[in-house]
């Protein structure tokens, strides 16, 4: 049995650095429906307001933020008209 010739690396996949970053995309968006409920109490010293007003006004701001940039399903149909 002889010396074995030493493999070059694998190429890097293109698919795979694509798998990873929707992972990282996920895991901040998870993150941040989450972050509202760990800094309520400093927000709510900070601005002098009830939990309702802080959970209110984050939850306008998300949905002005991303309500207006979903694709409406009735659009993407091909029938659409």
């Amino acid at each position: 049995m002889g010396e074995r010739a030493a493999m070059p690396p694998a190429p890097l996949i293109y698919g795979w650095v694509m798998v990873a970053l929707a992972f990282v995309t996920g895991a901040v968006v998870v993150g941040q429906n989450y972050l509202n409920g760990i800094l309520v109490v400093s927000l709510r010293g900070c601005f002098e307001i009830s939990n309702r007003g802080i959970f209110l006004a984050t939850t306008g701001v998300t949905m002005l933020a991303f309500g207006p940039s979903a694709p409406s399903p009735a659009s993407s149909s091909p029938d659409w008209r």
